[in-house]
Order: structure tokens, then C-alpha cells, then sequence
């Protein structure tokens, strides 16, 4: 069965590869397209060749090619995915599903001692309930690369208007720099829309100092701007905007949502008002655009990061409707909110909570990749790890919410979501959930199990074929997120390596949020601060420390089990110790680029 396995791995693996090439020439500039199918074809080709090198010319080898040649097939004939896309879909989750059923064959079947058999079992149950959900991130996260046809729009098509119905404007602040809070509201002063007021709300900021200058800003800028500054006032950001909402005009037909940083187009609401024709569209986001991240390594890998989810799993959940509002740059109905039942004062996301709210009640949605504004990304990696988290432990806490409303519609709370907003509103914390106890479960059975095989003195052999595909399966990951950024987002290829590592360098703080969800009902807001940051040295460590234990921990047990067996299981699990321990090490790199850019930048202003 090892036998098997390894082929169907080093098969699909390899034919992976091949739906890459076709890929590259697809999106490579000025490539020639019909270069692509040979090209391809001969992947697949070297992919049986590999096989056969490996296992020989078995029938069962050439029954997993035909099937899978003839899945390929079908998909490229009766779904939107081009030929390469459906290569890949098929290719990738059969490699999947080999490496699945190879493990928990592997486990069982082991030549090693009861202890360390029972770790590796252990690990087979949160492997499985992790699976599916894992399948349809994936799905989301390399659809745009497999098809080019979509079924709804992803662009502003309506005409503009600049007198339509009333938009109501809403920004809530708390302790934000003034200056900067000025400048989003005299980009809203400049708005090409003739029908729209401007509320201002400014909850619990103590320094007067703070909220003051935007109090007289608004009163300079006419009746049209109102401020409101509340303290104490409870729910956060959701607290704020009920309490916008309730003071909002009454002939006000919808709500424009703007983060006190951001600066809009002036023709932010005249590109969008007209889609609200449709009298069942409840939102429509508009794509996140930053400013001033030019001049700094970190903030460009952040940039590129925020950049590439409108352009792929933004556009697939647009195409099923099930995006959600991300609480700036965007527009609801106000009849979508108050029929949802108002914004979460208890849930840190309340901005994508209320999207679940507004579909479950039959509304519609619009997700566009075009920015009609501009915010600020972090200076620091601190200050981005707080974003994270809360963007992380927001999902987790709508699912611990809403779970009800995504089972089966004879189990389910009343709605009216389609079983695909289900499935993907399942995804958007499930597979947070799972991967915050995987690390629970993961890597403790891991460590035991290297611990146990190091005392019992087990050695097990490893198929060479499994080398094959897990390189290749590396590998084609590895090419996969770089064409993410490089061609579906349009970054340089400089910025599309440190959005790799910046992406890698959130892993940790995201299973703390996950885990810090499922664990508490609530957690105080983590506002991302906007004040200019000043660099902090070697102090910086402070922000990675626990990134840095974990890296140095996981380089002790590489070490240890690449020592003890230089080619055979614990060799693999050395390499994927060592593999993991980047990643760790990414935090710590950027939160020091993100030091040397402060630094820069201060050296810069002090010229």
C-alpha cells in the first residue's frame, strides 16, 4: 500500500507542476499561449515517467492517470475552469487525498513501538475534521488562477450619480491623531455627490486634545458634518455605530461606512450609489487601498498581503455571495442593517458579523477589486499583529454565534442563505477553529512522538517516492502563493517575496487569536494605533518573544531527529520541524525590517 500511495502522491504532485507551467505562460507577459500545452502535456507526461521510474509500469499506475485525465476532462467541459485550472483542481486534491489516506495508513501500519504508534493515531481525528473545510479554503484561495469567467461582476458597472437617493456617512473614531482625521473629512468635503451628511462619532477618547480639533473642524466644515463625542459608551466600534445609526436623518436611505484614516475618491459614493437600485442589495465593499507604504519594505509586504484577498478570495465569495462589509469603503442599506437587527456591540468584528445577519435575512451583496479610497498600514509589526488578531478572533466569535444558521436547513436557525453562503460562512472561522487545535493537537504529538521513536531507538524507513512528492508538493505551494502575488495581485517580485514573509510571520498570532476565540466569550478592543511610531532597538524582540521560543524550540527538535537518522522517517520529521521553524523566524525577521524602516524613514525626516 506504501507503494500505492507513493505513486498516486508523486503522480498528482508532479502533474501539479504541470498545471504550473500552464499557468506561468498564461499569466507571463508577452509568453506565448500556445507554448503552454506542450509545455504542460509534457509535465504530465514526465509525471508517469516519474512514477513508472520509481515504482515500474503497474496497472493500478495507469488506472489512477486515466481516471484522473478523465476528471480533468470533465471539469474543462462543464464548469468555468480553463484546462490548466482543472489540471490543478484535480491534481492538487488528489494529492490530498493520498497523502491522507498514506498517513493513517502509515499509522497504522508503522513498524515502532505501541507509545509511539498511539501519537502518531492520535493525530488522525483533528486531521479529519480539519479536512473538509481546509478543502474549500484552499478552493477559495486558488480559484482565481483556474478560471477566468465569473458569473456576477467584480467591477463598479452601474452608471454614476451624483443625486441619488441619501447616504449618511458614518466615521467613528477613538483617540485617533487629529490631523489625520481632518484630512479623511475633507475628503469627504470633496465628495462629487450632492445628497449626504457626514456623522462623526468620537467614543471614550479621555484627551480632549484629541477630539477637540475635529469638533471644530466639522462645525467649520458646515451643517452637513455633525460630531458627536460619548463617554462612556459601551460595544466598541459596533457602540458607535448604533449610536450613529440612531441619530442618522431620517429621509437617510444608506450607510457609508469610513475608517478615520481614510482619505475617499471624490467619487466614492457617485461609483456605487446606483447599484442600490436593486432594491435586495444589502452591501457593497469596495476594495482596501493604502497609502504611504512606498518607502518601507514591511509596510509593502503588508500592502501586497491586504491586496491579493480582494483579487482571489474576495472574487470567489462575490461570485457565491457571501462577501461580507469590512467596516470602511463600503455601503449598506439602511433598511439591511435595521432588518439584521443592528451592529454586534460584542463581537470585535462587527462589520463582517452584520454580513451574516444581512444574508441570512435575503439580502444581497457586491464584493469589487477597485479602491474608491486610501487608509495607513501599520508602522510597526506590533501594531499589524493587533489588526491580526482581532481580524482573527472576530470570525471565531461570529461562529460561536452563528453556528445555527449554517447546518443543514432542517437543523439550521431560519434563514434564507444558499447552502453555498453557508458552507463558505462555516469556512470563515471553522477553519480558524481547526487550525488553532491543530496546533493544540499537532505538534505536542509530534514532539512526543520524536521523543518516544529517539528513546525506543526506531528508525522506520521512508519510501522514496514520498520524498518525490513532498518536494514537489513543496515546491508547487511554494510557486503557487508566489504567482498569487506576482500575477493575480500585479506585485514586483521584490514586494512578492517580503509578502511571503510577512503573510508566514502571522501565523502565530493568528492560532493566539483563534485559540484566545473558542476559549473566551469576549476580549477587550485592540485598536491599531495611527500615531507615528518611533524605533524601539533591540526592544523590538519584545513584540516576537513567543515566535522566537517556538522557532528555537522546533530548530532543537529538527536538529535532534535529522542527527539521529539522516534518511529515513525521522529525517521527514526533522525537515518538517525545520520547515515550521521558518515560519516562526519570519516574525522575528519582520518585526526587525520593520525596525530598520523606522529608522530610515527617521534619518530621512532629521535631513
Amino acid at each position: 500500500m506504501d507503494t500505492f500511495f507513493g505513486a498516486a502522491l508523486v503522480c498528482n504532485c508532479l502533474a501539479m507542476g504541470s498545471a504550473l507551467v500552464l499557468l506561468f505562460f498564461r499569466y507571463l507577459p508577452r509568453s506565448d499561449p500556445g507554448r503552454a500545452a506542450p509545455a504542460g502535456a509534457f509535465g504530465c507526461l514526465l509525471a508517469v515517467v516519474a512514477a513508472t521510474a520509481v515504482y515500474g509500469l503497474r496497472p493500478w499506475l495507469v488506472g489512477i492517470a486515466t481516471v484522473e485525465a478523465g476528471m480533468v476532462f470533465l471539469l474543462y467541459r462543464r464548469s468555468p475552469m480553463h484546462l490548466p485550472g482543472s489540471l490543478l483542481l484535480v491534481s492538487f486534491y488528489s494529492a490530498v487525498l493520498a497523502a491522507v489516506t498514506w498517513y493513517i495508513h502509515f499509522a497504522f501500519t508503522i513498524n515502532v513501538s505501541a507509545l509511539t504508534r498511539a501519537f502518531f493515531i492520535a493525530g488522525i481525528p483533528s486531521m479529519l475534521v480539519a479536512l473538509p473545510m481546509s478543502c474549500v479554503h484552499s478552493f477559495l484561495d486558488i480559484e482565481a488562477f483556474c478560471r477566468e469567467k465569473w458569473a456576477r461582476r467584480n467591477m463598479p458597472h452601474a452608471s454614476s450619480v451624483v443625486n441619488g437617493p441619501k447616504v449618511s456617512v458614518h466615521l467613528p473614531c477613538y483617540a485617533e491623531p487629529p490631523d489625520m482625521v481632518i484630512a479623511s473629512l475633507d475628503a469627504l468635503a470633496r465628495l462629487r455627490y450632492d445628497n449626504f451628511e457626514v456623522v462623526v462619532v468620537d467614543n471614550n477618547t479621555r484627551d480632549p486634545a484629541l477630539w477637540r480639533p475635529v469638533e471644530e473642524h466639522c462645525r467649520r466644515l458646515g451643517e452637513r458634518f455633525r460630531f458627536f463625542h460619548v463617554a462612556p459608551l459601551a460595544g466598541a466600534k459596533g457602540g458607535a455605530l448604533n449610536f450613529a445609526l440612531a441619530r442618522t436623518a431620517q429621509d437617510a436611505e444608506l450607510i457609508a461606512l469610513v475608517d478615520a484614516d481614510y482619505q475617499m475618491a471624490p467619487d466614492f459614493l457617485a461609483r456605487l450609489v446606483g447599484h442600490f437600485d436593486d432594491k435586495r442589495l444589502g452591501f457593497i465593499q469596495a476594495k482596501y487601498n493604502f497609502r504611504d507604504w512606498q518607502d518601507s519594505l514591511f509596510r509593502s509586504g503588508a500592502y501586497w498581503g491586504y491586496q491579493v484577498s480582494f483579487s482571489m478570495l474576495f472574487r470567489s465569495r462575490n461570485d457565491r455571495m457571501a462577501a461580507y462589509p469590512m467596516g470602511t469603503s463600503c455601503v449598506l442599506r439602511r433598511a439591511a442593517i435595521v432588518d439584521a437587527g443592528g451592529w454586534s456591540m460584542s463581537c470585535v468584528t462587527e462589520d463582517s458579523e452584520i454580513g451574516v445577519r444581512i444574508q441570512a435575512v435575503g439580502y444581497r451583496s457586491f464584493t469589487f477589486d477597485d479602491p474608491v479610497g486610501a487608509g495607513l498600514v501599520p508602522e510597526t509589526f506590533a501594531a499589524f499583529k493587533k489588526q491580526r488578531f482581532r481580524w482573527t478572533y472576530g470570525p471565531v466569535q461570529q461562529l460561536k454565534q452563528h453556528w445555527r444558521l449554517f447546518l443543514p436547513r432542517r437543523f439550521a436557525t431560519p434563514s434564507t442563505m444558499s447552502v453555498q453562503q453557508k458552507i463558505l460562512g462555516l469556512e470563515h472561522g471553522f477553519v480558524l477553529v481547526t487550525g488553532g487545535l491543530g496546533f493544540l493537537t499537532a505538534m505536542p504529538l509530534a514532539l512526543a512522538a520524536l521523543v518516544s521513536m529517539l528513546v525506543h531507538g526506531e528508525q522506520p524507513p521512508m519510501n522514496r517516492g514520498l520524498w518525490i512528492g513532498l518536494v514537489m508538493g513543496l515546491s508547487s505551494a511554494l510557486a503557487l502563493r508566489w504567482c498569487r502575488y506576482r500575477y493575480i495581485a500585479g506585485s514586483a517580485s521584490k514586494d512578492t517575496l517580503m509578502a511571503m514573509v510577512v503573510d508566514s510571520s502571522l501565523s502565530w498570532i493568528c492560532t493566539c487569536a483563534t485559540l484566545h476565540g473558542i476559549l473566551t466569550k469576549n476580549t477587550a478592543w485592540r485598536r491599531t494605533t495611527k500615531f507615528k511610531a518611533g524605533a524601539s532597538g533591540w526592544r523590538v524582540l519584545a513584540s516576537v518573544r513567543m515566535e522566537l521560543a517556538l522557532a528555537l524550540i522546533l530548530t532543537a527538535a529538527a536538529i535532534g531527529a535529522i542527527a539521529s537518522d539522516s534518511s529515513g522517517f525521522l529525517l521527514l520529521i526533522g525537515a518538517i520541524f525545520g520547515l515550521k521553524s521558518v515560519v516562526y523566524y519570519a516574525a522575528v525577521c519582520v518585526a526587525f525590517v520593520a525596525e530598520r524602516d523606522l529608522r530610515r524613514a527617521a534619518a530621512v525626516a532629521s535631513t
